[in-house]
């Protein structure tokens, strides 16, 4: 896996784990999606201030409404799995959590 070029990261919340895949993946740029505004915003914020920001992007998107044509080497995500488990009331983090 050494010869990774570019990552899709599904759902980066605010990048924690696009920036694990820039760091060990130093040849890599990263595109980190997620569908919660706020949280992209911060996730840009963090990028940015990363010292891989040049290797960064973030999409605000629904990832089943993102068009693109791209092919990536590695694709990760850290789905939250609720099965069973109460909805959250705030509206936002049940978005995020569903998807």
């Amino acid at each position: 896996m050494q010869n990774v070029s570019s990552v899709l990261d599904i759902g980066t919340g605010t990048g924690v784990i696009a920036l694990m895949m820039a760091q060990k993946f130093p040849n890599a740029h990263v595109y980190a999606v997620e569908i919660d505004k706020q949280a992209s915003e911060r996730a840009k914020e963090n990028f940015e201030n990363s010292s891989f920001s040049e290797r960064l992007t973030i999409i605000n998107s629904d990832i089943f409404q993102w068009k693109n044509d791209m092919r990536f080497d590695l694709i990760v995500s850290n789905p939250p799995f609720y099965i069973n488990s109460l909805h959250n009331p705030d509206q936002r983090r049940k978005v995020a959590k569903t998807y």
